[in-house]
Parts: structure tokens; C-alpha cells; sequence
């Protein structure tokens, strides 16, 4: 269990070997879908030892420390307030945005009906020479999304990444699943890195309202009848299932 191995790692590193203890974790986050399940039992833990001992400990700190545990780490130590663009096998920052990702709304599912991957046992994706400078214009608009807090021009980041991330970590029907949130007026499409989840993402608000729903009967219509609908901003994170 990581969640073990960075409990001791954790005593380890900040010179209490000698103690142990009793860890129970109690999580909803799905496994195995790439929702960072791992990372959160993993934050969660050496948080929990940080408290114990009445420790205050730096993200990046957090972060080495995740990886060691884990292998790869989602940036779930770093605040909503900040996007980073982070190095999950490193766990280190590459880039710090400066601000949070703009305000959208998302209509979540899972691409598999219900079932994931072991996405730590996925080797790293192999892009070509081609995609990674695709990727350097990519980064250039998120930056440009993430400044002007603009939310049309994230959901067109996250279209172009996931048609690259299809080429390596294929999702079922997608050429569908595109031309459904374009018809829908989604703002784009994005999915997890290495797990089986994806989203589209629509305006923030009750005037997306519509297009969501219309998006929703859609996915029903491909066989996704269960879906579920979060905000993001800098200051909520509020999610209906459905």
C-alpha cells in the first residue's frame, strides 16, 4: 500500500524512525480511473504525519517526497490558486502559471463503463519530435488562457492535447465523443493523463446550462449513461453526480 510507504518514508525523512502508528484511510475517489486516488491517500498520509508532529511542510518538499512513494504524483500539494505545469515522475515544478486555470464547468465520464487502468504501471509516453514542439505551442496558449482567464482558449488547449494523448493512451470512440461536444457548443474536450476519465468543458454559469444537458443525452445516446458535473475556480469545487 503507497499510502504505508509514505508514512514510513515520511518518519524516515524528518527523524522519527522509531515511531509508528495506525493508518486508516477513507476515500469516494475512484481507482484506477486516473482521478489521482493514489496521490490523494498518498497527500493525505504524510499530511497526517506532518500534523502529528507539528510539522509545516513546503509543496515542493511534499512533492519529492509523493514521488518517492509513489513513482508519479499528481500537483494535488500545490494550491487551486496557482496552476503549475508539473513534472509528475520529478516532482518538481517546470512552470508556475501565476494564476488559477479560468472558471469552466465539466461534464465528466468514464471512457471504459466503469473500469481503469493501473496507471502506475504505464510506462511514460514516448512522443515524437513532432509532438513535443506541438506541445511547445500548447503551453504557449495555456499560458495565455491561464493570464487572461480566458476559458474558450483553455478548452482549445485541452482539445489539441487530447488529440496528441489519443495517439498514446487511445480512449473508446472518440472521434465521436469530439464531434459531440462541437455540436454541443463545448468550449473542448479533455482527458486524464494516464487513466480512463474524460470531460468536456462548457462556460462557467447557468448559461452553459443547455448545452450541458444536451451533451449529457449525448453521451447516453454513445452508451455513457453515468456522468458527473463539477465548477472550477479559484474558489469552488462543487460536483453533482448523475
Amino acid at each position: 500500500m503507497r499510502a504505508v510507504t509514505a508514512a514510513r518514508m515520511m518518519l524516515d525523512a524528518t527523524g522519527h524512525s522509531g515511531w509508528g502508528g495506525s493508518l486508516r484511510i477513507d476515500s469516494d475517489v475512484p481507482l484506477c480511473w486516473g482521478c489521482g486516488s493514489s496521490t490523494a491517500d498518498v497527500l493525505a498520509t504524510i499530511l497526517a504525519v506532518a500534523d502529528a508532529f507539528g510539522m509545516a511542510l513546503e509543496p515542493g518538499w511534499i512533492a519529492r517526497l509523493s514521488v518517492d512513494s509513489e513513482t508519479a504524483s499528481d500537483s494535488l500539494m500545490y494550491p487551486s490558486s496557482r496552476a503549475v505545469l508539473f513534472a509528475q515522475r520529478r516532482g518538481s515544478v517546470l512552470l508556475d502559471l501565476g494564476h488559477p486555470l479560468p472558471p469552466v464547468r465539466v461534464l465528466g465520464f468514464n471512457t471504459e463503463m466503469g473500469r481503469g487502468v493501473e496507471t502506475l504501471s504505464l510506462a511514460p509516453m514516448a512522443y515524437s519530435s513532432w509532438e513535443i514542439e506541438a506541445f511547445r505551442a500548447i503551453l504557449g496558449l495555456l499560458r495565455r488562457a491561464v493570464e487572461q482567464q480566458d476559458a474558450v482558449l483553455l478548452g482549445r488547449v485541452a482539445t489539441a492535447s487530447t488529440i496528441i494523448t489519443q495517439r498514446h493512451r487511445p480512449k473508446r470512440l472518440m472521434p465521436e465523443l469530439l464531434r459531440l461536444a462541437d455540436e454541443t457548443g463545448a468550449l473542448g474536450v479533455q482527458v486524464a493523463h494516464s487513466g480512463t476519465v474524460a470531460g468536456f468543458l462548457f462556460e462557467p454559469g447557468a448559461s452553459s446550462t443547455v448545452r450541458l444537458e444536451h451533451a449529457r443525452a449525448g453521451l447516453g445516446r454513445l452508451g455513457f449513461h453515468r456522468s458527473w458535473e463539477f465548477s472550477i475556480d479559484a474558489n469552488s469545487h462543487s460536483k453533482r453526480p448523475s
